[in-house]
């Protein structure tokens, strides 16, 4: 995770980096697989758990505000927050945009990845023989799925990606319920 002054601030200056690493361990699979499923709404969002801290004065409230939400108080409205907001957006919207659909377009038009390239020809192929372009919504909504199912064997299946994390397979969950 990189490091930056502020969490609504954008920084180009690097300042380090923090690596985490968490072990989670628990006694029975199916009380850990059914703690992911919620099991009602709270009216409030507060009402289901609510935290107080004792302050003995106005510095020691500030420091903990300081400490829980970092220099950029939440509920403080700032120009400067949304301005960076703006400019994350559109760093966002420039990367998306710019690199990574035109990398995705040269990749499947030399052929890269093969699997994705045949679907995209035939598909193509498809919406040609029938002269119309009614079945597009479906093939790029196979598409999408192509590209989920590509990134979950890529880093999802892949030791040295995941980094100790393997997630549960259908049979685990199912041998868990």
């Amino acid at each position: 995770m990189p490091l930056r002054a502020s969490t609504h601030m954008y920084d180009r200056s690097p300042r380090g980096s923090i690596r985490l690493r968490f072990h989670l361990s628990w006694t029975s699979e199916r009380a850990a697989l059914l703690s992911y499923i919620p099991t009602g709404v709270p009216k409030d969002m507060y009402s289901a758990h609510v935290t107080t801290l004792q302050c003995g004065d106005d510095k020691a409230l500030r420091n903990v505000a300081l400490t829980v939400h970092g220099t950029h108080l939440s509920g403080d409205f700032s120009l400067k927050q949304v301005k960076s907001t703006i400019r994350e957006i559109n760093f966002t919207r420039i990367i998306v945009l710019r690199f990574i659909l035109k990398a995705q377009a040269k990749d499947t038009v030399f052929w890269k990845n093969p699997a994705i390239s045949l679907f995209v020809f035939v598909a193509w192929m498809h919406c040609v023989h029938i002269n119309s372009v009614v079945p597009v919504p479906g093939h790029l909504l196979t598409f999408l799925l192509i590209h989920l199912m590509k990134n979950y064997a890529r880093y999802g299946m892949d030791g040295r990606c995941q980094l100790g994390f393997i997630p549960p397979t259908w049979e685990e969950m199912f041998v868990a319920l």
